[in-house]
């Protein structure tokens, strides 16, 4: 029962932050989730509340969705996915987290102390969509990679994120499908998603008010240092 409350105030810490900061939530919910619950439960419980929030996100921003950049996305990011589920079915689940939280942290230094953006080629940046989408199957954080190709695509503020958010809803509910065919909705992550989904209604709140009261500079800070203590605790 300890472990039960402990993931919904996990989920309800990282929504907080991704509300505010923008990203960073799953980085954080996934490391600190698999110390109280199976990966598999993690992964099925975050894409569950997440799409839906994503759903709602889209009906407010369709008209913002960038149509060809989504598609580009999306088609990378499921063949990405693709690999990354066999990927982490093939082999050892224990070097699988060893890699993950060195990559978490990595994303974590680099944000907090990089200073300037770094210039990538187009032939790169199509290689980091489908890099996303393998971390995404794997761990369901593809997010921060595909972030670094979005942002050079899609400059302008509400298409970047409309259609950011579309890729999302696409690749959540191919996931939630496959989550289905897995039996991975049992009883219990069933109930999990539900409760999970209900706190969207305490974090989104309180997510909007330390937006609006928090200097975003330094809850980006915090942010960073709680992403590379969340990877950390992979190696412990």
């Amino acid at each position: 029962m300890i472990k039960e409350v402990l993931l919904q105030v996990v989920i309800i810490v990282s929504n907080i932050l991704q509300v505010v900061a923008g990203f960073g939530g799953n980085m954080i919910a996934v490391p600190l989730g698999i110390r109280l619950v199976d990966l598999e439960s993690v992964k099925c419980v975050l894409n569950t509340f997440s799409t839906v929030g994503c759903i709602a996100l889209m009906v407010q921003t369709r008209k913002d969705i960038n149509k060809k950049e989504t598609i580009k996305m999306t088609t990378g990011m499921l063949i990405g996915m693709a690999i990354g589920v066999l990927v982490i079915r093939s082999l050892s689940l224990d070097y699988l987290l060893y890699f993950y939280g060195g990559f978490v942290i990595i994303v974590g230094l680099v944000k907090l102390f990089a200073k300037k953006t770094i210039s990538v080629p187009k032939i790169v940046l199509t290689c980091v969509i489908l890099i996303a989408g393998i971390i995404h199957g794997m761990f369901l954080s593809g997010g921060t990679m595909l972030v670094i190709y979005a942002i050079s695509a899609i400059p302008e503020k509400k298409s970047f994120r409309a259609t950011m958010n579309a890729v999302w809803v696409i690749t959540g509910v191919l996931y939630l499908i496959y989550d289905a065919v897995s039996g991975h909705f049992t009883r219990v992550n069933i109930i999990r998603s539900v409760v999970g989904t209900a706190t969207l209604l305490i974090s989104m709140p309180i997510g909007n008010y330390l937006f609006r009261k928090i200097s975003q500079k330094k809850f980006l800070v915090m942010t960073y240092v709680l992403i590379i203590l969340a990877g950390a605790s992979m190696f412990l």
